[in-house]
């Protein structure tokens, strides 16, 4: 497939977020005293993966920049849990398992 058939295909794909809806009542992310007081830094990437049934699920990736701690995820409760956990401190060396 050419560039400029890839290109009209992405624009014909409706690409939506979804937030659940209880993401706005849900409880503030508590973690107890952070390990330093500075703000903390994530990269996260998703990319799509074809289905069969000519469908995509969204995959990604979340890590933590300063200690490269990260975890795969495919779906928003995952990523939170995720960056959850990077938040509570203690890191690990190299990329997470978890």
């Amino acid at each position: 497939m050419s560039t400029e058939e890839m290109t009209a295909v992405q624009k014909e794909q409706q690409i939506e977020f979804l937030v659940p809806e209880t993401a706005a009542t849900d409880a503030p992310i508590r973690t107890g005293k952070p390990l330093t007081g500075k703000s903390q830094l994530f990269t996260v990437r998703m990319w799509p993966e074809a289905l069969d049934d000519d469908q995509v699920e969204w995959r990604g990736k979340v890590d933590h920049v300063a200690s490269g701690e990260g975890y795969a995820f495919r779906d928003w409760a995952r990523l939170i849990e995720c960056l959850e956990k990077m938040l509570k401190g203690g890191f690990r060396t190299g990329h997470g398992i978890g």
